[in-house]
């Protein structure tokens, strides 16, 4: 008597066993003895004796059906790496006339839309950034009036001189902004590939 086995085994058991029931079935042995010994079902044995037979016994790899993965996507491979190059760091929401801070489902929803004239459910979204490589982030605050250079300066010199004339003088140094006291809103986090911390600008 037959044993049954999952929906799975039925319709797709692993490779070694179909080498074995090619064997078997070269060696002259019918599908009851087939399906006793591999622990299969008759219907799977006639089956892939079918398959065999229309085919040959050398195609013995299971063929996925249904649609190939991707063929469902709204967006082309194109487009998605275009909305990839408008969201990646530094470029920022409000750049597209858009009244978000951080890259959000939301936001970049609004953007695909805007841009590709694309309604995308912000769940359908989750899996194209997922896809992406991209996760949900806690960016980091640089002032829009950051200028490098005079950053440079203050590290690589004027600090030094603070520090310098501060010793001089035996006196102590106090940085206001070093107190830990926050003035501006939590911004919340923003999407950005995954090991690329993302960096939005604030007054």
């Amino acid at each position: 008597m037959t044993n049954t086995t999952s929906t799975l085994t039925k319709l797709r058991p692993n490779p070694s066993i179909i080498e074995r029931m090619v064997i078997l079935l070269q060696a002259g042995r019918d599908a009851s003895y087939i399906a006793d010994a591999l622990l299969l079902t008759l219907s799977t044995v006639y089956f892939w004796i079918r398959r065999f037979t229309t085919e040959g016994p050398e195609n013995n790899t299971y063929k996925k059906r249904g649609r190939p993965v991707g063929s469902g996507k709204m967006m082309t491979p194109e487009n998605e790496l275009l909305i990839q190059g408008l969201i990646a760091s530094p470029n920022q929401p409000q750049d597209y006339g858009l009244h978000h801070s951080t890259w959000t489902r939301k936001a970049i929803a609004e953007l695909i839309y805007n841009k590709l004239q694309l309604k995308i459910a912000e769940r359908t979204l989750s899996d194209y950034l997922r896809s992406w490589g991209y996760s949900s982030q806690k960016p980091v605050k640089v002032a829009y009036q950051r200028d490098p250079e005079k950053v440079e300066l203050w590290t690589n010199v004027t600090i030094k001189d603070i520090r310098d004339s501060a010793e001089k003088h035996n006196a102590v140094v106090f940085f206001g902004d070093e107190s830990s006291f926050h003035t501006e809103s939590f911004n919340g986090k923003s999407f950005s590939p995954i090991g690329c911390t993302p960096v939005i600008t604030r007054l």
